[in-house]
């Protein structure tokens, strides 16, 4: 365990407790630490790449990739808590076993839908609710479930499946209920036990949350927004059509507690209306329109890419290895950046040249690239491949990407008799490239020419380098063709160019941007929303800092099923389509189990930052008290001049500043009306399970 260094540890899974008990000696010292179900967001099997004292990676581990088949692939990764741990099994059978056994305990705790699985196309529907019945398990129901079971096992320090009063009060505050609710919950205690300890068992902490989930603030605060709303005005406000077959369906299995109707839904009371929009089937995120056609050109879609995917830490004195590759594909990156120089022993490796990084070997990283390259999506995955070294070496790279992809490789058409790739008059290489659609399953090379026919002819993207006086006036590159430009010199691009000539440029086109290569850290561009605004189709960012641009990027790419291409919107593909102007009107109304911060009750505030290509605006609410139920009812006002490539980013703070949780989605993609907006966490950006905000949205057009 550990970031740089191995330690040994013992584990064991405790079906009754539902959590997996670790052990091991570091120094003189003896840690145990307990992981519940809940806890764990994600396990994968992963490329476990540890360094000996110089910073060297361990040729024998490394072999476990592929590169000797006696060495198995024995490790796995484990996110839970927020935290990254890399466990490597003694064997590829035990590694398997725990897989599959931290896999089925996740499974085990969880709320039983997803958001993710929500969004797959088999599970929607027509009906403009999608599958209600199916997937809103509602505000009442599955939360209090999971969340009586979660501060049951944290708090139950005697393992008595009973709670004394000082263990209910430290539920209390793992669910951040607010102080000025403890008299009540105290009362309902007393209640229950009558003077006998030992009484409070788990079904009475699932009652006592159900108590104060229906607490006067929230039944007033449902009064005030739903009272007098019929069903037909609230289908108006949302533009949806609701049946009453389906309302009256989804009420019934919304909960166990809500009793089936007996009568007609065209009115339903206030209650109804509020446990059907808090349910996660009412998201923000359009789904019926978040599936795009993918057989446009390549010119035509937003790429996820990355910058410097092979570091671990910032750009300096960093460890280069393959894991970082695994976890950039697994967000569903469609473009990994690959700096390859000549190595100390002659083959070539992958580095940050003259940064005191260490490196890795080229041959590895692709056989880890060729393991996971499609597991979160199918959709073509371009190497960026950065050329630093000598003839030979482009021999041997060749070699390795042609016996490791084989026929995934997409190459370009070749003579016959010089052995290289066919051009036309302006040495442009024939043909253009095929759309997401026809590349499926396809790795993609993207490298400047460099005259060694082995090598040029696995090119199938040509890049250039920028000349930024005359950049988005030189029509003679084709599409096939890529030109990359810094951060700098890209912004005085765009400010000397019209959104008509970029327009032009880009939607025939290919272009990379990344980071300026003088930063110390790795630090993302805080206007890539002005990039993806004047077209630019590979933004790469430093997938190793979550800052504001990574929670855009990522809340761009998270449409179209996180298929890491999106295509661009009219106004780009069409430079006769003038951006649309719109005025935003977002009240934000309430939250839901907000997770804590640092502090022992949150006191949560909600900033909410509107990013277009003029830049960024925010606005506040108040802090609240206790993330278990705030209400703010904060009315916000904004204005863009482009509607499309506007984003909407939703931060949860604490009053310490520090932020607890996010979300960000293209403001195109979000549906109007009442909606739940649910939260990632701040430190790894992975969704935090029922944590919800409550908004109104609603947009017109100038």
């Amino acid at each position: 365990l550990g970031h740089r260094s191995k330690v040994q540890v013992f584990a064991r899974l405790s079906c009754a407790r539902k959590s997996v008990i670790l052990s091991g000696n570091i120094g003189q010292d003896v840690s145990e630490h307990k992981i519940f179900g809940f806890e764990i967001w994600q396990v994968f099997p992963s490329l476990f790449v540890p360094h000996d004292h110089r910073g060297n990676s361990k040729s024998t581990v490394l072999a476990s990739i592929g590169a000797d088949d006696s060495v198995p692939l024995r490790s796995f990764t484990l996110l839970a808590f927020g935290e990254l741990m890399r466990f490597e099994a003694p064997t590829r059978e035990l590694m398997k076993l725990w897989v599959t056994a931290l896999e089925t305990l996740d499974n085990v705790c969880s709320s039983g839908y997803s958001l993710l699985n929500m969004a797959q196309p088999e599970n929607r529907s027509d009906d403009g609710m999608g599958k209600l019945g199916q997937y809103c398990a509602g505000i009442l129901g599955v939360w209090r479930k999971y969340f009586a079971h979660k501060a049951m096992c944290l708090c139950d320090e005697g393992a008595t499946m009973t709670l004394t009063w000082m263990e209910v009060e430290n539920a209390l505050n793992h669910l951040q209920v607010d102080e000025g609710r403890r008299e009540e919950a105290r009362s309902y205690f007393n209640d229950v036990c009558g003077g006998m300890p030992n009484k409070f068992a788990e079904e009475n902490l699932l009652r006592l949350l159900q108590q104060l989930t229906n607490s006067k603030e929230q039944q007033q605060f449902s009064q005030r927004h739903f009272s007098s709303l019929p069903l037909k005005r609230l289908a108006e406000i949302q533009n949806e059509k609701y049946s009453s077959g389906e309302i009256a369906r989804f009420l019934s299995m919304a909960s166990e507690h809500c009793p089936k109707l007996e009568r007609k839904v065209e009115n339903l009371t206030n209650v109804e209306i509020s446990r059907m929009l808090r349910s996660e089937a009412n998201v923000l995120l359009d789904v019926d329109r978040a599936y795009d056609d993918m057989t446009h050109p390549l010119s035509h879609y937003w790429i996820a890419s990355s910058h410097n995917t092979y570091l671990e830490d910032p750009q300096f004195l960093s460890q280069s290895c393959c894991r970082m590759y695994v976890v950039v594909l697994s967000h569903g990156c469609r473009s990994v950046e690959l700096d390859v120089w000549d190595g100390p022993s002659g083959d070539p490796v992958i580095t940050h040249g003259y940064a005191g990084c260490t490196d890795v070997s080229f041959d590895y990283v692709c056989k880890a690239i060729e393991a996971h390259a499609f597991e979160s999506t199918d959709y073509p995955l371009i190497l960026n491949i950065r050329q630093h070294c000598a003839a030979r070496n482009l021999h041997k790279q060749a070699a390795t990407l042609r016996k490791v992809f084989g026929d995934k490789l997409l190459t370009p058409e070749i003579d016959k008799e010089t052995r290289l790739p066919k051009r036309d008059d302006r040495g442009n290489p024939l043909g253009c490239l095929p759309s997401p659609a026809e590349a499926r399953g396809r790795i993609i090379v993207q490298c400047e020419v460099t005259g060694v026919p082995g090598f040029d002819g696995i090119i199938a993207m040509p890049t250039k380098k920028a000349q930024i006086q005359h950049l988005l006036e030189d029509y003679s590159r084709t599409e096939r063709q890529v030109t990359v430009v810094d951060e700098h010199d890209l912004r005085t691009v765009i400010s000397s160019s019209t959104h008509e000539t970029q327009a032009s440029f880009t939607s025939k086109h290919l272009l990379r941007a990344y980071p300026q290569g003088i930063k110390l850290g790795a630090s993302n561009p805080p206007d890539v929303a002005a990039f993806w605004a004047a077209g630019v189709q590979m933004v790469a960012l430093n997938y190793l800092t979550i800052d504001q641009a990574f929670i855009l990027n990522e809340g761009l790419f998270a449409v179209n099923g996180g298929s890491g291409y999106v295509l661009k919107p009219p106004c780009l593909l069409d430079p006769r389509v003038a951006p649309k102007k719109a005025n935003i009107s977002l009240i934000v109304l309430s939250g839901y189990r907000l997770p804590g911060g640092n502090a022992d009750i949150l006191k949560p505030k909600v900033r909410v930052t509107v990013c277009s290509p003029a830049g960024c605006t925010n606005q506040e609410t108040k802090a609240a008290g206790g993330g278990f139920g705030p209400i703010w009812e904060t009315p916000m006002q904004f204005e863009t001049d482009n509607y499309d490539m506007t984003h909407l980013l939703f931060e949860v703070i604490h009053s310490n500043e520090e932020t607890i949780c996010h979300h960000a989605i293209p403001l195109r993609f979000a549906r109007q009306g009442y909606r739940v907006v649910p939260l990632l966490g701040a430190a790894i950006s992975v969704p935090v399970k029922h944590a919800l905000l409550l908004v109104k949205l609603d947009c017109t057009f100038a």
